[in-house]
């Protein structure tokens, strides 16, 4: 994460999971069910998207979070983004089952390949880099 940036590593690895997310859910829509190639290609989708998300948005939301606070407002921050993260977390958790059964599983996967692309294009124009600077650095711009 140090060597790479976060931004950077935001901005390769969303896209990846997108393209897991789009993988996995053509592989139900055009595979039959029971087909080996059906099977294998969710599973090899869900692996890599595991992967590249542990890789950015799993940790990289927090890392940010800490970094681009103000000291003064940096407790406050981070309270209110670990908030309201897992207040989605909840309520994406609590939706899915209802959400899956309305539109079903391909739909929801195409939903959340494009939630990725928002990602993406929010983590373009809105999130600095900050690798290589400090917090007083990052304070600074920030403030």
């Amino acid at each position: 994460m140090d060597k790479l940036g976060r931004r950077a590593l935001l901005l390769i690895f969303t896209p990846i999971m997108a393209l897991s997310l789009t993988s996995l859910a053509l592989a139900l829509k055009l595979l039959p069910p029971g087909s080996p190639l059906r099977g294998a290609l969710g599973v090899l989708s869900i692996m890599l998207y595991g992967i590249v998300f542990s890789c950015s948005l799993g940790p990289i939301p927090n890392i940010l979070s800490s970094e681009i606070f103000p000291a003064r407002h940096r407790n406050a921050g981070m309270s209110a983004s670990v908030a309201f993260q897992w207040t989605a977390n909840a309520v994406v958790s609590l939706a899915f089952p209802i959400v899956q059964g309305v539109y079903g599983t391909e739909k929801l996967l195409w939903f959340f390949a494009t939630m990725c692309g928002a990602s993406w294009a929010f983590t373009l124009r809105f999130v600095p880099e900050t690798k290589g600077r400090t917090l007083e650095e990052i304070g600074a711009e920030s403030a």
